[in-house]
This record gives C-alpha cells, sequence and structure tokens, in this order.
C-alpha cells in the first residue's frame, strides 16, 4: 500500500513538473510575432501597402522590427514611411525598445504584454506621446492599432490588420 501511494505521488509530481515546463516553453509575443507580416490596408487616411517584419538581431540580445507604409495620394503620388525598432526583454514581462524612423523622429518605448497584445507606449509627454497595439487575431493575423495622446485623450490614427506571410 506504501508504495502504490509513493508511485502515486511520484506520478503526480511528473505530471506536474511536465505541464509547468509546457507553460515555461510557451512563445513570448516577440516570439509569435517573428516573421514577416502585410496588408493592403489605409495609413494616414490613404490607401497603403503595410509590409511588418520582427526577427533577432544582435546575437539574439534584441529583436528588431522593421515597418514600411507606402500610401498612395489623392493625386496618386507614392509616399513612403519607414521605422526600425530595436525591443530588448528586461525578464518580467516587459521590454525597453528604442524607435526610429523616415521622419527623422526617434522615441523610447516601454512596452508590456496583456494576454496576447503587446502594448507599446513610445516617446514622452515632453515631445509626443504615443501608443501603438500589436494584437493577435489568431496565429496568423494581428491587429495593429497607432494612438497619439492629445490633451489627455489617446487619438487612433491608424488600424490595420496584417497577415503572416508565408514562405
Amino acid at each position: 500500500m506504501y508504495m502504490r501511494k509513493l508511485k502515486l505521488i511520484f506520478c503526480f509530481l511528473v505530471f506536474i513538473s511536465c505541464n509547468a515546463l509546457a507553460q515555461d516553453a510557451k512563445p513570448s509575443i516577440l516570439e509569435r510575432l517573428s516573421g514577416e507580416w502585410t496588408a493592403d490596408g489605409k495609413a494616414f487616411g490613404m490607401p497603403a501597402k503595410i509590409f511588418m517584419k520582427w526577427e533577432p538581431a544582435l546575437e539574439g540580445k534584441f529583436m528588431k522590427l522593421t515597418y514600411n507604409m507606402e500610401m498612395t495620394t489623392k493625386d496618386g503620388k507614392r509616399q513612403v514611411f519607414n521605422g526600425i525598432a530595436f525591443y530588448k526583454p528586461k525578464g518580467d514581462g516587459t521590454f525597453v525598445a528604442t524607435w526610429v524612423d523616415s521622419s527623422g523622429d526617434m522615441h523610447p518605448i516601454a512596452a508590456t504584454v496583456d494576454g496576447s497584445t503587446l502594448v507599446s507606449v513610445w516617446g514622452t509627454p515632453e515631445t509626443k506621446l504615443g501608443k501603438t497595439t500589436y494584437a493577435f487575431i489568431d496565429d496568423d493575423k494581428v491587429e495593429i492599432v497607432d494612438q497619439i495622446k492629445r490633451n489627455d485623450k489617446w487619438n487612433e490614427f491608424n488600424r490595420n490588420t496584417v497577415v503572416r506571410k508565408v514562405n
């Protein structure tokens, strides 16, 4: 009887350990975002082609985000906006990053995870304060929402759903 209880306890401990390991093996939000994403949508009120790529960088210490929007004005002219960010995990489910873009802006980023959403707050209250959320709809679709803070209120200026590019 004693051996039977010992075996049951052992099996229970193995089960709990395997379950804990499986939970730890769950990919981080940045790993889930890894890859190329595209959309035909709108940017700043204009039709746009959106491209986003997340990839490990600098010996895996950072995750690099490359973001491009190619917009078409009402008179048919092409406008391009490009940005790059380097995200660094802090180890507690938060991230720090730096964003630079083709408009000449450079912003610090403080990012957190909320379920299956990465929330990136960029800029400073003294300059410009914005927020970009990357919300998983499913494993192959992410909704990106850009907002800027004005008069203590978040105002949306872009919203697109990108789809994972299959190679």
